[in-house]
């Protein structure tokens, strides 16, 4: 807790806030000792950014390619719950961002899954550029 005090005093010294902490794996990876490594890690940068008063930790949930979408889906919402009750009991909300290549990959399947996870702490950040496959933005 300390060092996190200390980090976050040293910022602001220098007139820096620090809006959210950010990691992008892939929580849904089809191997499962690179899921647990990488949600293991997740869980990390949520307590972190409890520990330095950052109140958002952004990412992505991932998908697994071989699996169908309600596969992923399924895994989805199991591997999050638990993500979201430590990011709830941290004191911070959780962001993702859908992604085209990602099991949440519109505004749509976000609400689904916020309906879902029925959470204060889960919450969507918009990047407009994540919801077009590569090549079709100059379509526009």
């Amino acid at each position: 807790m300390a060092r996190a005090s200390d980090i976050m005093a040293t910022l602001t010294a220098k007139g820096v806030a620090v809006s959210g902490l950010g990691y992008y794996p892939n929580p849904l990876h089809a191997d499962a000792s690179h899921r647990e490594a990488v949600i293991g890690h997740l869980m990390k940068v949520i307590s972190a950014a409890g520990m330095m008063g950052v109140k958002v930790v952004n990412t992505f949930l991932g998908g697994d390619r071989a699996l169908t979408v309600d596969q992923n889906w399924n895994r989805a919402t199991e591997v999050f719950a638990p993500i979201v009750a430590h990011a709830r009991n941290s004191g911070v909300t959780l962001a993702f961002e859908p992604e085209v290549s990602n099991v949440v990959d519109s505004a749509a399947r976000a609400r689904r899954l916020l309906d879902e996870i029925r959470s204060p702490r889960l919450k969507v950040v918009m990047d407009g550029a994540n919801l077009f496959h590569a090549g079709e933005l100059p379509q526009m």
